[in-house]
């Protein structure tokens, strides 16, 4: 990972990776068309200050979204996607219990992704899917978990139990809420950093 204000070198990145230097310079090209990467004169690549504003917007689309393909899970599920979907929370509570959290953290791109795949709407799945990924990239991997975990479990829980019972209407209120909340943690934790930053800068 790189930190804001950072110098993206070619070179060194390419050594690192034990890689050619095309690769590089064409994912730096890619991370440039999409926002996260600026060119300053003189300096050259370097990584972009991330946005609250950004990650707030973002969120609260993925949010609005995804509630809308909770929706359409729910009313087209079968009894083989239910019981898949009860298999994923199932492999994700033990995985916290065994406090392997980056395969949680896998697994839970695999539980959102569950909704969008099914909902019916290849462009909803692509919009999803482009804006997930733009928020994975701004943010620390697993910024919130452990701290929250137990809670991102329970409300696993209550989607799968809202669908189970055919709520299409508490599904989707569950979803929303869900994603505006981890909205809410992850901003938090990014504002207790910057002010511990201050603090020890102070």
């Amino acid at each position: 990972k790189s930190n804001a204000g950072e110098k993206l070198l070619e070179s060194e990145i390419a050594k690192k990776y034990r890689v050619s230097r095309t690769p590089v310079r064409e994912a730096i090209f890619q991370l440039e068309k999409e926002g996260y990467v600026t060119h300053k004169k003189d300096v050259g690549a370097v990584v972009k200050k991330i946005s609250t504003q950004d990650i707030k917007e973002t969120f609260e689309i993925i949010a609005l979204l995804e509630s809308y393909a909770a929706v359409r899970v729910t009313q087209s599920i079968t009894a083989e996607g239910l019981s898949e979907l009860l298999s994923q929370i199932k492999e994700m509570e033990k995985q916290v219990r065994e406090k392997r959290y980056n395969d949680y953290i896998r697994s839970n791109v695999m539980f959102h992704k569950f909704f969008s795949e099914r909902c019916g709407s290849e462009t909803l799945l692509q919009v999803i899917k482009d804006l997930r990924r733009k928020v994975h990239r701004l943010l620390l991997v697993g910024l919130t978990v452990p701290k929250y975990v137990d809670h991102y479990l329970s409300v696993h829980r209550r989607i799968y139990e809202a669908i189970r019972q055919g709520d299409a209407e508490a599904a989707g209120t569950v979803m929303r809420e869900h994603i505006e909340e981890n909205k809410n943690y992850i901003l938090n934790e990014m504002h207790n950093m910057y002010s511990m930053g201050k603090s020890t800068a102070g």
